[in-house]
């Protein structure tokens, strides 16, 4: 039999051409597995209850909510320090802030006091008493807390318009932006409360 060094060099390359392959393919599926998972948030409770009564006790209209810079973009905010904000690429809100946590105060107002948030554009609400909310901090913090600070004002149809100051904490007992997410909704929720208070109170 004679030794044809161009045979047993074409096999030794095929050899090595396909174990290189399977090293290539390995990596690659090693780098799919480790793919980063997005998580998708929301304020509000979609199971709540909101179901809006024939009579409401009281119909306002909220002009407007508005937050900070730094909470208008998707990805949810950890202060880090006492000057540092770390904002996640990978848990992120599901829909603008300011249209989740309207819905839930929404929903808080509705649920716990009866008041219904009307539509802005109502004509014969024109004479309903109008809210207005500047939110000043929405975060989780370094200390263990979330935080939810700002003001908000009464503009009532018949005397002066009213502005009341907040400032809302609950403690973080676990790690993880989902339970972060939980407690602020609580605060949302504490929101409600108080602006009901106040309404009661005209």
């Amino acid at each position: 039999m004679t030794f044809n060094p161009r045979r047993r060099l074409r096999g030794f390359l095929m050899i090595f051409r396909n174990l290189l392959l399977s090293v290539v393919l390995f990596a690659l599926c090693g780098c799919a597995s480790k793919a980063p998972s997005f998580q998708y948030y929301v304020l509000h409770q979609p199971e709540s209850l909101a179901a809006t009564p024939a009579t409401p006790n009281q119909s306002v209209i909220l002009n407007s909510l508005q937050l900070p810079d730094y909470l208008k973009q998707r990805g949810l905010v950890m202060q880090t320090s006492a000057t540092q904000l770390h904002f996640s690429t990978l848990h992120l809100w599901a829909e603008p802030l300011d249209n989740g946590m309207t819905q839930a105060l929404r929903n808080s107002l509705m649920e716990n006091s009866g008041v219904l948030i009307a539509p802005l554009d109502m004509a014969e609400l024109s004479s309903a008493t109008r809210i207005t909310v500047l939110v000043e901090d929405f975060v989780a913090t370094h200390n263990g807390e979330v935080v939810l600070k700002g003001q908000y004002w009464l503009t009532y149809p018949s005397k002066s318009p009213q502005v009341f100051l907040f400032d809302f904490r609950l403690p973080l007992t676990q790690d993880g932006f989902s339970h972060a997410v939980e407690q602020m909704r609580k605060l949302v929720d504490t929101l409600g409360q108080d602006i009901a208070r106040h309404l009661s109170e005209q």
